[in-house]
Parts: structure tokens; C-alpha cells; sequence
């Protein structure tokens, strides 16, 4: 496939909305909050199986083990059926909706740094 590198880029919502197929070949992941962004924007997702992902995803991507040629026969299968796409679109849409949006995970970091200050019941103040 022909690939441009596009560097900084201020759009890239708008990028991951346009994509044909989202691809994430981490070999490593905690939280995958690109993947969950391509997922709330509709874009069909190839990932690899690693970290969190899955519990992120779901059924809302197609997940392959870290291996070059299982990503790319992934990515080569997705693009060459529509159909496909547009219910991983349809998955990606269903499923970001489920997940935590950023207040909610905000409040949440919020109450495990209050917590692990043992300050449940409000503020105290600076740490």
C-alpha cells in the first residue's frame, strides 16, 4: 500500500474519520486511547491483540497477534470488503458509546488520587 508520513497534525480526528482501516501495531498496550478515538469516530480497526485492547474493543475491531503478515492479511481482507467496514464501522460507533467518555474518566482518576491520599470525603487541599 502506498503510505505518506504526515507528521504534527492538529486534524487528526478528522484524519481517523476519513480513513478506509485504522491500524494499530502496538506490541505493547495499557490503555489504547487511539484506538478507543478511531472507534468513536466510526473507523473500521485492525489491531494487534495485545494489552487492553481487547477488553477496549470487543467485537468492534479485528484483532491479530503482533506479526507483520497477519496485519497486513488483516488489513488487506478488511479493505477489500465494504461490507465488512461498514459493520466494524457500525461495532466502533456501539461500542465507544459504552466506554467511559473524559469527565467520566477524569472523576475517576479523581477519586483513586483522592483515595490513595485517604481523602474520600472531599477536598483537603494541595498534596
Amino acid at each position: 500500500l502506498p503510505v505518506r508520513v504526515l507528521g504534527r497534525r492538529e486534524d487528526v480526528a478528522d484524519l481517523l474519520a476519513a480513513a478506509d482501516v485504522v491500524v494499530s501495531t502496538a506490541r505493547w498496550e495499557g490503555q489504547p486511547l487511539g484506538i478507543q478515538e478511531a472507534l468513536a469516530l466510526g473507523a473500521p480497526v485492525v489491531a494487534t491483540d495485545v494489552g487492553g485492547t481487547r477488553e477496549v474493543t470487543q467485537d468492534a475491531a479485528v484483532l491479530v497477534e503482533p506479526d507483520a503478515a497477519r496485519i497486513a492479511a488483516a488489513v488487506d481482507a478488511l479493505v477489500e470488503d465494504p461490507k465488512r467496514r461498514a459493520d466494524l464501522a457500525h461495532r466502533a460507533r456501539r461500542r465507544a458509546a459504552q466506554l467511559p467518555d473524559l469527565a467520566a474518566t477524569l472523576d475517576q482518576l479523581d477519586r483513586v488520587y483522592r483515595a490513595a491520599r485517604g481523602d474520600v470525603g472531599g477536598t483537603t487541599g494541595p498534596p
